[in-house]
């Protein structure tokens, strides 16, 4: 590589200047062909070296996410990182009172998809509501779930497993889902979105 360009831009000064000396040996070969070529030389090395680190041709779920977000960040492209899911529930008490609940008071299904309130909270016994039909006391509130998953999109059902919170507490029935959990986009994916989400293709904007 350092050859060609020493021979390129050697070629080049002979067509400019047909009178100068550039046979081996000579000083301007030495002093400033030979530098010039073998800093070229060096940064193409570091080119191809970056451009084979940094390529998508292999890259499947498995690969680091870190590397796939770093390159599709040169993009202007940003990883959908997921959302979790928020569920409205009302729970029930056997009298009114106030209420406290923590991030830490879970809720859940089965015991093993928990729910928490999004911020620690003290209700008011006025903000109870009195279900006559049952003759019982209720809130509503939303519940965050714990992790990110299509699993956690429950849209009904009764809350059988919970912090024991309050003696008062009944149990707790899910109203709606409030907001639907998102997986993390996986690498293959944000992959094959990035094909189609990158639209500016020419060089007259700021992101190109």
């Amino acid at each position: 590589n350092m050859f060609r360009s020493a021979h390129f831009w050697g070629k080049i000064l002979e067509a400019q200047f047909p009178d100068i000396d550039l046979r081996e040996g000579t000083g301007i070969r030495d002093l400033v062909l030979r530098p010039s070529a073998f800093l070229l030389a060096m940064c193409k090395k570091g080119f191809d070296y970056y451009f084979e680190q940094n390529t998508l041709a292999n890259v499947d779920d498995t690969s680091p996410t870190e590397l796939v977000d770093n390159i599709l960040g040169n993009l202007f492209l940003t990883r959908n990182l997921g959302s979790q899911a928020i569920i409205n529930v009302r729970l029930y008490f056997a009298r009114q009172k106030a209420v406290t609940l923590t991030t830490t008071t879970s809720f859940s299904t089965d015991g093993t998809l928990l729910f928490y309130p999004q911020t620690t909270t003290t209700y008011s016994d006025s903000t109870l509501q009195f279900d006559a039909f049952n003759n019982e006391y209720y809130l509503d509130i939303d519940l965050i779930a714990a992790d990110k998953g299509t699993e956690y999109n429950i849209g009904s059902g009764s809350l059988l497993y919970f912090t024991n919170f309050d003696p008062y507490f009944l149990h707790a029935e899910i109203n709606y889902l409030g907001q639907a959990s998102i997986n993390p986009e996986s690498n293959t994916e944000f992959v094959g979105r990035a094909q189609t989400a990158i639209s500016t293709r020419n060089l007259i904007n700021k992101p190109s």
